[in-house]
């Protein structure tokens, strides 16, 4: 029987992904795979397969996957002008289309297109927590957090910052259960280990070979 460590290709495609949008973007480094790896705890706590796992990180790793193609295209058309925020629909729609091509679990369905989604409704297809795939709001938590937090510098004070975001959040960006679990499957102990020198070990220890 062969065994398919999807780790490696996970790695490579989330080296460049971060590369890309660092440059683009200004993102911190390995962003995505932070919000894999706090995808990844939060899922194993809700018993996923590994099947359902290596689904969840493989759309974490390429949540943004279609935005940096996306803004590229952008600024090639002159005639746009910025009035704004950025809308977040079409890359997550063309993100949606580019997982959609990895054979994977069912649960991916539609965790890429809907990561923007808020739990009151407010998002950016407009779906509540109720409406939104777990995947999706799992992946949602962990890229808010780290865009917000830069979890890479843990300090007691960004702590402290995160623990009020989160009240603040419950039931507006996130689900009061999405915020539980996060509780729940993130130790203090993780959360401080999230820099870029620990991150590849700590995201991809997470995953077991497919068979």
């Amino acid at each position: 029987m062969i065994t398919f460590d999807i780790s490696h290709m996970l790695a490579a495609l989330s080296s460049v992904l971060d590369m890309v949008e660092k440059d683009l973007l200004g993102a911190t480094s390995n962003h995505s795979k932070r919000v894999a790896y706090l995808c990844a705890k939060m899922g194993k706590s809700l018993s996923f397969s590994d099947e359902q796992l290596t689904a969840l990180v493989c759309c974490a790793v390429m949540h943004d996957s279609a935005l940096t193609e996306y803004l590229y295209d952008e600024q090639l058309r002159a005639d746009i002008k910025y009035s704004g925020p950025m809308d977040c629909r079409p890359h997550c729609l063309a993100g949606e289309r580019n997982i959609s091509v990895i054979p994977l679990d069912p649960i991916a369905k539609n965790a890429v297109l809907y990561h923007h989604e808020e739990a009151n409704g407010r998002g950016a297809f407009g779906k509540t927590a109720a409406e939104t795939p777990i995947a999706a709001q799992l992946i949602h938590f962990g890229d808010q957090i780290d865009v917000q937090f830069v979890l890479s510098e843990m300090t007691e004070e960004k702590e402290a910052e995160i623990e009020a975001y989160l009240k603040n959040n419950v039931g507006v960006l996130f689900a009061p259960d999405v915020i539980a679990l996060f509780r729940r499957a993130v130790t203090k102990e993780e959360l401080y280990a999230l820099d870029d020198e620990q991150i590849n070990g700590r995201l991809f220890s997470q995953l077991n070979p497919l068979r």
